[in-house]
């Protein structure tokens, strides 16, 4: 970094925790594209403000990043698997497809990648079903996944 004025600012900022500095002009499709991807790293609800969920016998309690079976040790999630159960649970019995899927949790709109989402689909079958081959509470369905407890 140079020595003047602006960069020992911008340097001061980031090292007090600034996660991004804007200097201006900025055309504004680079600043479009900047909070858009903003966006995409961002869960934009406090996970502690989700309210918890009940779905047939799974408590879902979003604070604690557990689900809870009836009769088995709860199950821990990561972020990835958090923000998909969640979407999955609160719309319990709707086909939702790939792209809503990937708009919603990785918050994009671009094309989902499937291999992606199917792998945290996958682990939490690992997680939460009692054979992950043959799924009792996340299904695949035409045109999507379903959260629908048999």
């Amino acid at each position: 970094m140079g020595s003047n004025r602006t960069d020992k600012f911008i340097l001061e900022a980031y090292e007090a925790g600034v996660d991004e500095y804007i200097l201006n002009p900025i055309e504004p499709m680079v600043l479009h594209a900047k909070i858009k991807a903003w966006l995409r790293r961002t869960w934009s609800i406090p996970v502690g403000m989700l309210d918890a969920l009940k779905v047939g016998d799974i408590r879902f309690l979003p604070a604690e990043r557990t689900l809870i079976l009836e009769g088995q040790p709860p199950v821990r999630m990561t972020n990835l698997e958090l923000r998909l159960m969640y979407y999955l649970m609160s719309h319990a019995g709707r086909t939702i497809t790939p792209e809503e899927l990937c708009q919603r949790v990785w918050g994009t709109d671009r094309e989902p990648n499937k291999a992606t989402l199917k792998n945290v689909v996958y682990r939490l079958r690992l997680k939460l079903e009692p054979d992950p081959t043959h799924p009792h509470y996340i299904h695949t369905v035409p045109g999507g996944y379903q959260f629908k407890p048999e």
